[in-house]
């Protein structure tokens, strides 16, 4: 598996691209995350690393070039003897191979992302038929010949001319050697490989993001010559909230308050994530004041602190006012 693999790019890719995938598997994948993995986060930060300098992904790019060409050269460098190691293993082909990834998608609600949860999620992989092989028939019981008791020939004697006896060989009519017959294995309906369901648990950190992804150890592809199982790769959609709107991991509230209320003062309450808040609005605030209450954001997966609760005042105006209040407004002349 080359480094692009790793960071989940192309080849082609930007420094900014490569800068960017790495800071977004480093969250996935650190050791202190619920879905962290030490040794996946430390071949990310190996990938990065190479692949993050000019004149060290040069090289790595000219190894895999000569390599897919068939030509296992390498330049000169400090590195040559780490880059001929790792293309010399790729060209083993009793080398252990990592299985490929699989994919899949989840949908949580925003409330799940606002306090982490577990996810079944299901995937239909293709598995080799274990009664056949993998080779989608059987055979059956095979018999000798008995014309010619399996030897694949048929020897006749005849007499020439000259009265001296000549032996002829040729192919066995029958069934030139042995009979054997091959029936489709009724398992797999003779395609050779069948559908299996599996189910993985996946384990979602509190403040994920649409795009987001988990992984599952162990459940991607088998591996081959005694390599590791691939992982599974889970992508994350966090449905959009009917109450905040999320910026980053702050959430944005907006709270009507009547013209009394801003003129005057008030006390209201309005909703966070554990439990209602209070804003206390003095006197002669202006419409679309802000209020901030730290940390009563959404979570942070990187560990730092959690986002804040932006409360913004919107002024509501009436629409259905009697004669009399309307008077009232005007006898106020405000």
């Amino acid at each position: 598996m080359t480094h692009y693999i790793t960071l989940e790019i192309e080849q082609n890719a930007t420094a900014e691209e490569i800068k960017s995938a790495y800071k977004r598997l480093s969250k996935i994948h650190h050791p202190d995350k619920p879905t962290g993995d030490e040794k996946i986060f430390a071949e990310i930060a190996k990938a990065y690393n190479i692949l993050s300098d000019p004149n060290e992904r040069a090289i790595y790019d000219d190894g895999l070039s000569k390599n897919k060409a068939g030509q296992p050269e390498f330049r000169s460098g400090a590195n040559t003897n780490v880059y001929s190691n790792i293309f010399a293993k790729a060209n083993d082909k009793n080398a252990p191979i990592r299985g490929e990834r699989r994919t899949a998608k989840v949908t949580i609600s925003f409330e799940e992302a606002a306090l982490g949860c577990t996810k079944e999620v299901t995937i239909r992989v293709p598995e080799k038929c274990e009664l056949c092989g993998g080779k989608g028939k059987i055979a059956e019981e095979v018999s000798v010949c008995e014309t010619c008791g399996g030897s694949k020939k048929i020897k006749t004697e005849v007499m020439n001319p000259l009265g001296a006896a000549v032996i002829s060989t040729r192919a066995c009519p029958d069934c030139r050697g042995k009979k054997s017959a091959e029936s489709v294995c009724e398992e797999c309906k003779g395609v050779g490989s069948k559908t299996a369901t599996l189910r993985a648990t996946v384990s979602i950190p509190a403040g994920v993001e649409t795009g987001n992804k988990a992984r599952v150890k162990g459940f991607g592809g088998k591996g081959i010559n005694g390599g590791e199982n691939g992982d599974l790769i889970v992508t994350i959609s966090v449905e959009d909230s009917d109450t905040f709107t999320r910026n980053e991991n702050n959430l944005l509230f907006e709270k009507e308050v009547t013209f009394a209320q801003l003129v005057l003062g008030d006390e209201v309450e309005v909703p966070s994530l554990t439990k209602p808040v209070k804003v206390k609005i003095p006197k002669a605030t202006m419409p679309d004041t802000k209020f901030t209450f730290k940390g009563f954001g959404m979570p942070s997966t990187e560990g730092l602190k959690s986002g804040d609760l932006i409360v913004t005042l919107k002024l509501k105006i009436p629409t259905d006012l009697t004669e009399e209040q309307e008077e009232g407004l005007r006898s106020l002349n405000i």
